[in-house]
């Protein structure tokens, strides 16, 4: 379809001035480009497709179909990942906020959960201590300088000792692995 405003006129005509247009195969071919240009440098790149963004359930399962993560922050958006058929395992649970129910669910469960706060540190390590056959895996979101004055947001300032002693914590976790970084 090529759009002008006669098209957008005619759909909104049809469908009320908001409507929502996706064509599927220009999103497919823009994540094999992006994709694409990450493993030219770094083979084992992936992509983790934000639900927060757009949950809409096609564009989360094209991401699926062509071997992507979800990226999720809520229990909604990690059940929308489970109901469309993402393994546990390729979701990554993000955000600066996690319920204590979805924060085990999703550990117990093999995803990834990116710690945000010492308060998350302390959770994982209580939940690790109880089921010390479970394998967990976490990332760690990072803040630091960006320049001139200006910080990344959310996670762990790197700058800091607390952020050494989160990185000595988990290394000491028999039972947890670190699986990532998440700068914002």
């Amino acid at each position: 379809m090529t759009l002008s405003w006669n098209t957008i006129n005619a759909i909104a005509q049809q469908y009320g001035d908001s409507f929502y247009l996706l064509a599927p195969s220009r999103f497919e071919a823009n994540y094999q480009r992006f994709l694409a240009a990450f493993q030219s440098e770094y083979q084992n790149s992936r992509i983790a497709y934000s639900y927060k963004t757009n949950y809409t359930p096609l564009l989360c399962q094209l991401v699926q179909k062509m071997g992507g993560y979800a990226e999720v922050v809520s229990g909604m958006e990690y059940d929308l990942a489970l109901r469309i058929g993402v393994p546990a395992e390729r979701i990554i649970f993000n955000g600066p906020y996690k319920q204590l129910g979805d924060f085990k669910r999703a550990l117990l469960s093999g995803s990834i959960v990116n710690l945000d706060s010492s308060y998350e540190l302390t959770m994982l390590t209580t939940l690790a201590a109880k089921h010390l056959q479970q394998n967990f895996k976490v990332g760690i979101r990072c803040n630091f300088s960006i320049g001139a004055e200006h910080y990344s947001r959310f996670g762990f300032d790197v700058g800091t000792a607390s952020f050494q002693t989160t990185l000595q914590t988990l290394r000491a976790m028999p039972n947890c692995r670190i699986a990532g970084i998440h700068c914002h």
